[in-house]
Order: structure tokens, then C-alpha cells, then sequence
């Protein structure tokens, strides 16, 4: 008797066993097959440098599983195919769709490169405070890129517009480049405090971290890596000392504790 219980026993749990399988065999062929990506939709914004046909020829989705998909893996693909893309944002659609919203890199600076007989700041000083040396040496490259605030070089300038247009001291310049962020951070600053002043700007130059404002009648630097709020208040000091005693600026050098001052003379 007791051989007869253990024999159908060992029978149910084998019995068991084999529906368990069968049944995570058939879960398992349902999961595999039935959350397939057979769909995308792609959404890009108005300033969007790629099209659609190129984005979906290159993530190569369909026919991936949703619950497999790595998100990140798709969107650094994409960001290293196409520098112009700042994000890109996916949602799952369950049980076989995809959306993904493509945001564009929006331009805030113009840079030009430009070759200037200058190995040091100090021979760029020398050079700006003399116009007709300074337009001797300067050799301008044609080609003209885009810079976001995040300090990616992403494109070639299309239309220079009302854009600010920097000057890049002998360094030269390719789509995929970085400068730091905090560079056109406060370049943007810069530009903005010293259009609040009234100051005309002709010219801006870049050399390392050092900053040139150029006009017909002076020079200021800033070192764009340093205390820019203190270098701009410094700024507003000196103009409004000079506005009272009636004196015109030649030269301001910002990038020191104590700024260096030179007015014209009369």
C-alpha cells in the first residue's frame, strides 16, 4: 500500500512539474512575442536639424522587445550619430508602440575662428590697442559653427542673424567640439551687463579663458572662468567714475583683483 501512495505521488509531482513548465514555456513565447516594437512615433521639435527618415534609419527598434529596450543605449546612439541633438525623450507604448520626442540644440553663440600672430594674451593686448596692426594680422576662417549653452560646437552657422558672433583666437574649430559650459554662460552675462551700460561692442574676441570687447574707442577683458559678477561690477564702477570726471576709456583689464585702467588722453 504504501508503495502504491509513494508511486502515485511521485506521479501528481511529476504531473505537476511538467504543467509548470508547459505553462511558463507558453508565458514566456507570449512575453517574447507579444511586446514587440512594431510601431514608432517620432515627435521633433521646430528647430529640428535631423528628419524623421534619419532617425528611424538609425535606432533600429523594430522588431526589439519593449521590455528589453535600453532606453539610454538609444538615446546616446542618436546624440553620437547626431551632435545637434541635445535629448531625446522615449515613452513605451504598451504592447507594441514607441514614442520618441527629439529636442534640438538651440544656437546662442556664433563662432568664427580667426588667426592672429598672438601666442599670449599679453600679445593680443598689444595688438588691439593698435587697429591697423591688428587688422594686418588678422586672418578670419570662412566658416562660421553654432554653440549651445551646454558648449557644443553642433553645427555650421546657416544665418548669422542677430546672433553674438565670437572670434576664436588660433584654435581651430570642428562640429563636435566642447568648451566649458560656464565659458558661454557667462560670455551671455557679459554681453548682456555691458549692453545694460551702454558700452558698443565692435568686436569679441576669445583667447584661452580671456575675453576681448573691442570697440572704436577702448578695450576690456574679462577672464570668462573668474568671479564674473565681481569683474562686472568692477566694470560699473569704473564707467560711471569716468562718465563724472568726464573721461574716456582706452583700456580695462578685469581679470585681476585690481583692475588695470588706462584712459585718453586729453
Amino acid at each position: 500500500m504504501r508503495r502504491k501512495s509513494s508511486r502515485k505521488l511521485s506521479l501528481k509531482r511529476i504531473t505537476f512539474l511538467i504543467f509548470i513548465i508547459l505553462i511558463t514555456l507558453l508565458f514566456s513565447y507570449l512575453f517574447l512575442t507579444t511586446f514587440i516594437v512594431k510601431k514608432i512615433e517620432i515627435i521633433t521639435d521646430g528647430g529640428s536639424c535631423v528628419e524623421k527618415r534619419q532617425i528611424e534609419q538609425n535606432i533600429n527598434l523594430l522588431g526589439k522587445n519593449l521590455f528589453f529596450l535600453d532606453i539610454n543605449k538609444v538615446k546616446q546612439n542618436l546624440q553620437n550619430k547626431f551632435v545637434c541633438i541635445k535629448d531625446v525623450n522615449s515613452i513605451k507604448n504598451y504592447p507594441t508602440g514607441m514614442k520618441l520626442n527629439i529636442q534640438s540644440r538651440q544656437p546662442k553663440i556664433s563662432l568664427t575662428s580667426v588667426g592672429i600672430n598672438a601666442t599670449s594674451s599679453a600679445d593680443l593686448i598689444n595688438l588691439t590697442q593698435n587697429s591697423a596692426t591688428f587688422s594686418a594680422k588678422l586672418i578670419e576662417n570662412k566658416e562660421n559653427f553654432y554653440i549651445d549653452d551646454e558648449g557644443v560646437i553642433y553645427s555650421k552657422l546657416v544665418y548669422q542673424g542677430s546672433i553674438l558672433n565670437i572670434k576664436v583666437v588660433n584654435k581651430d574649430l570642428n562640429i563636435g567640439q566642447r568648451l566649458d559650459k560656464r565659458i558661454v554662460e557667462n560670455i551671455l552675462k557679459i554681453f548682456q551687463k555691458t549692453g545694460d551700460q551702454g558700452i558698443v561692442i565692435d568686436k569679441i574676441f576669445l583667447h584661452d579663458n580671456n575675453l576681448f570687447i573691442e570697440n572704436s574707442n577702448s578695450v576690456l577683458i574679462f577672464n570668462t572662468m573668474n568671479k564674473i559678477d565681481t569683474q562686472i561690477a568692477s566694470l560699473q564702477l569704473i564707467v560711471q567714475k569716468a562718465k563724472i570726471e568726464n573721461e574716456n576709456i582706452e583700456f580695462i583689464d578685469l581679470r585681476f583683483d585690481k583692475p588695470v585702467v588706462k584712459y585718453a588722453k586729453r
